[in-house]
């Protein structure tokens, strides 16, 4: 005898019904575990490749400041070139209008 009462096809379904949503229960928990388990997939990912782009975006700026120190080095080289220039042709000019005189 079912403990649900006398009718056994009433005592049956109510069994059925009974493992069904036990059954369905768990079924609903480990599909909400396995959509966590993609977010979490996901979010790592996601994290994965924004270090990657940090990583690179380290890389170019370190490249840039490279290329930027080598430019302000260049640029005080021919600073000192012009220098030398304008103190020769000054020289050269005064020696010209000594000359002339």
């Amino acid at each position: 005898m079912s403990i649900w009462g006398k009718n056994p096809a009433g005592s049956a379904a109510l069994e059925l019904g009974a493992i069904t949503t036990v059954l369905v229960a768990g079924a609903q928990e480990a599909h909400i575990r396995g959509l966590e388990a993609i977010q979490a997939e996901e979010n790592a990912r996601a994290w994965d490749g924004l270090e990657c782009a940090l990583g690179r975006s380290r890389a170019s700026a370190a490249d840039a400041l490279a290329l930027a120190r080598s430019a302000v080095t260049r640029a005080q080289a021919a600073e000192a070139d012009v220098a030398a220039l304008r103190k020769a042709v000054a020289s050269r000019d005064a020696l010209i209008r000594r000359l002339s005189a």
